[in-house]
């Protein structure tokens, strides 16, 4: 796995047929593209959970990075706060973000990520993560993108978070959103998080 470069391989206990492999392949990347299992199992970690329970061999290995993706999509449950089924914030000041199911590529900058489309002003726009540490180095694993918002006169807002600029953490610069987490875009054609009421 680490010597072509991968972050998830695939593999088998005993000899394998042609005729399991594919069968194999094809419910784990159905499951990571989202269309099985109700779009819930996207990562690799998820695609393979519990192994012969998924749908697997008793024959069949699979290890990497959890966080694997085909491709980025808002996070199953929460994946923005404040949420349109939230209450109105009020008239305050305050946060708001957008959550990955993944690891995110930062080489975009959040401003250009998420933008205002309408509404309360907005402002600090940035990413937000995890600090990851090896032996004497330290980085900054981003997976949510927030910024600031002021609501004192109340109007609220609308974000619309950019397709083409939300990509997955890889290293050939990553895939698009895919915003409603069933089956990937096309490089050419992303989705976009559009209207988000805050």
């Amino acid at each position: 796995m680490d010597s072509a470069g991968g972050r998830w391989r695939v593999g088998y206990w005993n000899p394998c047929s042609e005729t399991e492999n594919q069968d194999v392949n094809r419910e784990f990347f159905k499951s990571m593209n989202g269309t099985r299992h109700s779009s819930e199992r996207r990562t690799a970690g998820e695609a393979w959970n519990t192994g012969t329970s998924s749908g697997y061999t008793a024959n069949t290995r699979m290890k990497g990075n959890d966080w694997t993706t085909l491709c980025p999509a808002p996070m199953l449950n929460n994946r923005w706060f404040p949420s349109n089924s939230d209450a109105v914030p009020g008239k305050r000041m305050g946060y708001g973000c957008v959550i990955f199911d993944t690891f995110m590529n930062d080489d975009f900058s959040a401003d250009e990520v998420l933008k205002r489309e309408s509404g309360s002003d907005i402002y600090n726009v940035r990413w937000g993560g995890i600090q990851e540490e090896w032996l004497f180095f330290s980085w900054l694993k981003e997976f949510h993108v927030g910024f600031d918002y002021d609501n004192v006169k109340g109007s609220g807002g609308k974000i619309k978070v950019y397709g083409e600029k939300s990509r997955n953490e890889d290293d050939d610069g990553g895939r698009g959103l895919d915003a409603d987490r069933i089956a990937p875009n096309s490089d050419v054609n992303h989705e976009n998080i559009d209207n988000w009421n805050y």
